[in-house]
């Protein structure tokens, strides 16, 4: 179905978008925050066929975000690498480990917080769904301070981006779990 919508929503197919096609859009918007590219391939179409309700003017404008390529506070993410993490722990954020459970449990940044980007199915990774609701359920202060890291960087730089809108103070771990060990910091199991 979210492959179908997706040719009707670019107009490979000759049929309008309809409310079916609108109530994948949630779906399309996840895999766009992990393939940007597509979404811009998609770009007006998919803003013309979601409306104008409020709801959907915040769509709008985080697909317009992506299909021009910025986002609407991800200038203001600092990338630190991990020693530089390790310090703003000290001053009091808090760390968010977007990895998987299995790999959280296997290593992880001492009294961080585990709510995964991306989860481990039969099929493979997959998005969670659910993972800024989950952050906002766990930090409802959106001036929370959150170091956000992953293994090496790449789902905690989409987990910002997803996070950016709604939390004023993200610093990412660019060198992610890796660099934390490389630099040898306190670690949990």
């Amino acid at each position: 179905m979210l492959l179908a919508t997706v040719r009707v929503l670019m107009g490979a197919h000759s049929r309008r978008a309809d409310a079916a096609d609108v109530a994948e859009l949630p779906a399309l918007f996840m895999i766009a925050c992990l393939r940007p590219r597509m979404l811009r391939l998609a770009g007006d179409r998919i803003l013309q066929a979601i409306g104008s309700s409020r709801t959907n003017q915040a769509i709008a404008a985080s697909c317009r975000n992506f299909t021009t390529g910025t986002s609407v506070s991800m200038a203001d993410v600092r990338h630190v690498p991990a020693a530089e993490a390790a310090q703003l722990l000290e001053s009091g954020y808090t760390y968010l480990d977007v990895r998987t459970p299995e790999e959280f449990v296997d290593g992880h940044v001492k009294d961080s917080v585990n709510i995964p980007f991306m989860l481990r199915k039969t099929e493979g990774m997959v998005p969670n769904e659910e993972f800024v609701q989950q952050v906002k359920q766990q930090f409802p202060n959106q001036e929370q301070q959150l170091v956000v890291g992953c293994k090496s960087g790449g789902r905690s730089t989409k987990a910002c981006a997803a996070l950016a809108q709604d939390y004023t103070s993200l610093v990412m771990n660019a060198t992610g779990w890796d660099g934390w060990v490389a630099a040898d910091l306190p670690a949990a199991k």
